[in-house]
């Protein structure tokens, strides 16, 4: 519904001489305020930051984008120059490798500077991210800060982009879980890499209870803390790059 009000000139203003082609990403919040504030992350983001997330899900082949594809009824507006849908989703492996032109330094600016300060951010290549999260031993942790400054290091860049880098982490999870359903034995071990503060990523694959069991099989301890789950004592074994 509300991409069809964009379509026929009844949602946003720009949307009104910009019209969508088709939908592109998707996300699924219990409230509306919760929509309204990840849209507002969204809208921060560099085109370059915009793109991965778009290629991180395919385009949902929702009711919407079938009755943009087909002969419009009376009254109704239609997409005649709307773009295909992809016929094949790629695998995370490859959404893995695909680089994009990246890794890629930029300017903080006037607008992150508020947030991160001035300086240098590193937008790193996925198999970056990827490739640090291999390096955490049996036993350790590490989280996305840590990662962030390792990548910031190895471009000497001020900062490393959280936004990507978070993606690229979740990228990852789901790439190595796809290797292990193929049989493979050296996988990335993605659930020792946390959120700020030890946290579980309820976005890793198999959600929070996946990771708080890999974890505890490796002797750590997990704990409940409100609605968060959380390694007790992270940081007594966190990695440092």
């Amino acid at each position: 519904m509300r991409t069809r009000l964009h379509v026929i000139g009844k949602g946003a203003r720009y949307t009104r001489t910009h019209k969508p082609q088709r939908v592109a990403y998707v996300e699924i919040f219990e409230t509306q305020a919760k929509a309204m504030k990840r849209e507002k992350q969204i809208k921060k983001m560099t085109h370059e930051q915009k793109l991965h997330l778009a290629d991180s899900q395919e385009a949902p082949r929702s009711r919407h984008n079938r009755d943009f594809q087909r002969k419009p009824d009376k009254g109704t507006c239609s997409l005649r120059n709307s773009k295909p849908m992809p016929t094949k989703k790629p695998s995370w492996c490859e959404r893995l490798n695909d680089n994009k032109g990246l890794p890629k330094v930029e300017k903080i600016t006037p607008k992150m500077s508020k947030k991160w300060g001035t300086g240098t951010i590193v937008i790193p290549a996925p198999i970056e991210v990827d490739e640090i999260m291999r390096q955490v031993p049996l036993g350790r942790v590490t989280s996305i800060n840590e990662i962030r400054s390792a990548l910031a290091k190895k471009h000497k860049a001020t900062i490393g982009c959280p936004m990507t880098t978070g993606i690229f982490a979740w990228i990852a999870a789901n790439a190595s879980e796809e290797r292990k359903k193929r049989g493979e034995e050296n996988v990335t071990p993605y659930w020792r890499t946390l959120k700020t503060g030890g946290l579980l990523n309820e976005k890793y694959p198999g959600g929070i209870d996946a990771q708080r069991i890999l974890l505890e099989q490796e002797g750590h301890t997990v704990e409940k803390k409100g609605k968060k789950y959380k390694v007790i004592d992270y940081e007594k074994f966190s990695v440092t790059f």
